[in-house]
């Protein structure tokens, strides 16, 4: 048995990619097996147990909330020791606001040619720091007001991505060690 942090990508609290609640959510995962479900939050962040391999956890929890909620949201599974390994490399000073530091997560590595192009360019007072496993960015005018979105970097490193600021990481490496 493994435990995994599993990511949707693209919840919303309202519109095509509405989880209604949580707890539904945590309820249908019971349901289909899965073992000490918790949910963190509304904007799709789970801890449970499965003897599924990544892939094959990303696959079926993604075709049970088109199934069973109607969304077809892409889904990102991480260990908790490769959570802490991501959350332990953060790059940026421990006093920034860190509502303003955020881990952009997905499968696989990085293209290192990519990186190294895309690194390459200047984003004004935003801070970026790229890895094979994950992206590290500091906005100090936050998500919203950055030309950093998920959607930029997912059409730049074409792959599916999902970001999280570091204080919700560090609450799921908290639940995920419980």
């Amino acid at each position: 048995m493994t435990r995994y942090i599993v990511l949707l990508r693209g919840v919303m609290p309202t519109g095509k990619n509405r989880i209604p609640k949580m707890a539904d959510l945590r309820d249908m995962l019971e349901r289909e097996g899965f073992l000490h479900v918790r949910t963190y939050i509304q904007s799709g962040n789970i801890v449970l147990d499965t003897d599924l391999n990544a892939p094959a956890l990303c696959a079926k929890v993604n075709a049970l909330i088109k199934q069973e909620i109607g969304p077809d949201l892409p889904v990102i599974a991480l260990t908790p020791e490769e959570l802490d390994n991501l959350l332990s490399a953060q790059p940026f000073a421990g006093d920034l606001n860190g509502s303003r530091v955020f881990l952009t997560f997905f499968m696989g590595e990085l293209d290192k040619g990519t990186m190294t192009s895309f690194a390459e360019k200047t984003w004004g007072e935003d801070q970026l720091v790229l890895t094979p496993r994950c992206i590290y960015m500091y906005l100090p005018a936050g998500m919203s007001q950055s030309k950093l979105s998920n959607t930029l970097l997912e059409k730049s490193f074409g792959r599916m991505m999902t970001t999280r600021n570091i204080n919700t990481a560090r609450k799921l490496a908290a639940i995920a060690a419980e």
